[in-house]
């Protein structure tokens, strides 16, 4: 009988751990990170954005990171890189007073959820000599309720440089007051595949400069851009 008991357990535990193993892909079971200030909130898991994206990288997932960035910092001098992460990354901004562990899952009343957003809610300012977001090699990205600002380059991509291949997405963004020779806002130029972007709802991209060509948007390569998103 102790036998049979412990081949019953054995047995519960492996049907457990695959049950685990096999669980779907969704807004509650997907890898999150929260970026916030440590000292204050223990939900935060870093204290920047960089931190958040170099920790995915060396914790590849199956299924797609979120990173939440609260405004409990302030988010500027940044010159963002992600490089080659292998993984589909959401960069989501969060607005005033909302702090970290805190999702963008909704428990609704019965009259309903209030409509998502329709501006950003974070701002991210760089710094001179660098784009604010520099992406390359195999990444899907996408940027949600973010204000891209203030990036200073002497060649491509201001605001946001992706010279790599996937994807890139943004939804409810701003991208403005960046400069570059080529691509004030953004460039995209991609290396070693193809690039699929696509510019969102609610996306404004305006008040970039650039020297040479593109002052909002410089494309070239093996890139498809879609810009079919409402306002």
């Amino acid at each position: 009988m102790k036998f049979l008991a412990a081949l019953f357990v054995l047995m519960s535990f492996f049907a457990a751990t695959q049950a685990v193993a096999t669980l779907p892909c969704n807004d509650i079971t997907n890898p999150k990170r929260f970026v916030g200030n440590m000292a204050s909130d223990s939900m935060c898991t870093d204290n920047s954005i960089q931190s958040a994206i170099n920790w995915i990288k060396d914790h590849p997932a199956t299924c797609p990171w979120k990173v939440f960035v609260t405004s409990e910092i302030t988010h500027w001098n940044h010159a963002i890189s992600i490089s080659d992460t292998g993984q589909s990354i959401t960069l989501v901004g969060q607005g005033s007073g909302i702090v970290c562990g805190t999702t963008d899952i909704q428990v609704c009343p019965p009259e309903g959820c209030p409509p998502p957003p329709t501006n950003p809610a974070v701002a991210i300012s760089g710094a001179d000599g660098f784009s604010v977001l520099h992406i390359d090699g195999n990444n899907d990205v996408t940027l949600r309720y973010l204000t891209i600002r203030s990036g200073s380059v002497s060649q491509e991509g201001g605001g946001i440089f992706d010279g790599g291949y996937g994807s890139l997405i943004l939804d409810t963004s701003v991208v403005s007051f960046n400069q570059a020779a080529d691509g004030g806002g953004i460039a995209i130029s991609p290396s070693g595949g193809h690039l699929d972007a696509t510019i969102g709802n609610n996306v404004l991209v305006l008040s970039n400069t650039a020297t040479d060509s593109g002052g909002g948007i410089h494309i070239e390569g093996d890139a498809t851009v879609t810009m079919d998103g409402t306002n």
